[in-house]
């Protein structure tokens, strides 16, 4: 008998989906700590069934349940997102954490952003040895995922060094040590000179000349949400995925 042929690991839900069990599950156990069974039965279920199973996983890949010492909680990152309304700045910061939790969506948002989803399924199916279903149904997941933290077909994750000026209108240029040390310095300029001791000594060029309140605005929200992927990037460890890998099976 021929083996089933079985796609890599990936959230079998959409992050919009996953943020409705967690709700759920909130409404039944609120924080407190419960084993899986008692999870799942929170989330409807009589027991460890395997739709059960798929719903704690991508839970857990999401980053919307931890393990604490007897089982499984509801996390500050789930609250986020069971609390504040989409388009909140925190629930758009939550939401992209979690997009960001599972390697492959990390992967497809970082590297593979500009490919339609015929691309994607090529690659896919080619280079990580999805099933031709099971890529269909992992890029319907991703593409409902980024929508909802934001990020629309063919947007690129901003980083410190590849975002577009059309994107965001600040450019990072290292300078010589400013004298005045631990201080801003504002001239009358498109530049702004910073200078923090042991950590960063540049200047920032803005690209239509000197910045208006609402451009000091967007450099904010640009290293926030800089701040937010390396912090996500830390946390997609292999040891995620492994355990999510356990669950599902």
């Amino acid at each position: 008998m021929a083996e089933r042929e079985r796609s890599p690991n990936y959230p079998a839900y959409s992050l919009e989906n996953a943020i409705v069990f967690a709700r759920q599950a909130y409404n039944y156990v609120k924080r407190v700590a419960v084993p899986m069974e008692a999870l799942a039965r929170a989330l409807g279920s009589s027991g460890l069934s395997g739709p059960a199973r798929s719903k704690i996983a991508a839970l857990r890949t999401y980053g919307l349940v931890e393990p604490a010492k007897d089982g499984l909680r509801i996390s500050d990152r789930a609250m986020t997102l069971i609390l504040r309304k989409p388009g909140d700045q925190e629930f758009t910061e939550a939401a992209r954490a979690a997009m960001l939790a599972p390697a492959l969506f990390a992967e497809l948002a970082d590297e593979r952003a500009s490919m339609d989803d015929e691309q994607l399924q090529f690659y896919l199916v080619r280079d990580r040895g999805f099933s031709e279903d099971g890529a269909r149904r992992a890029i319907k997941s991703f593409r409902e995922t980024a929508a909802l933290a934001g990020l629309g077909h063919g947007d690129a994750l901003p980083g410190p060094i590849e975002a577009s000026p059309k994107e965001m209108p600040v450019t990072a240029t290292v300078s010589a040590p400013i004298p005045q040390a631990g201080r801003s310095e504002m001239r009358a300029s498109n530049v702004l000179n910073l200078d923090l001791p042991g950590v960063f000594s540049g200047s920032v060029a803005f690209a239509r000349g000197e910045p208006t309140a609402e451009e000091i605005e967007q450099l904010i929200q640009f290293l926030t949400w800089t701040k937010t992927v390396y912090a996500a990037r830390k946390r997609a460890t292999p040891s995620v995925e492994a355990e999510t890998k356990d669950t599902l099976e």
